[in-house]
């Protein structure tokens, strides 16, 4: 039970760590969570790509995919 607990800990924090990014250019954000595939587009586009996608991470965290 402990051990299941530490393990949905550590996915948290490793979601958390991925939407928040400092960079809008950087890694994987939340944009898709806060913002909806129009931000994600918006800010793929910012950033010198074509498109964006949002892709769902363990069923629950959409994070925004660039693609040329």
């Amino acid at each position: 039970m402990m051990r299941l607990n530490i393990v949905g800990l550590f996915i948290v924090i490793l979601v958390i760590v991925s939407m928040v990014s400092a960079d809008i250019c950087g890694p994987p954000s939340g944009t898709c969570a806060t913002q909806g595939v129009a931000g994600c587009i918006e800010r793929c586009k910012i950033c010198g790509y074509t498109t964006g996608y949002c892709k769902t991470f363990l069923l629950f965290f959409p994070t925004c995919k660039c693609d040329i």
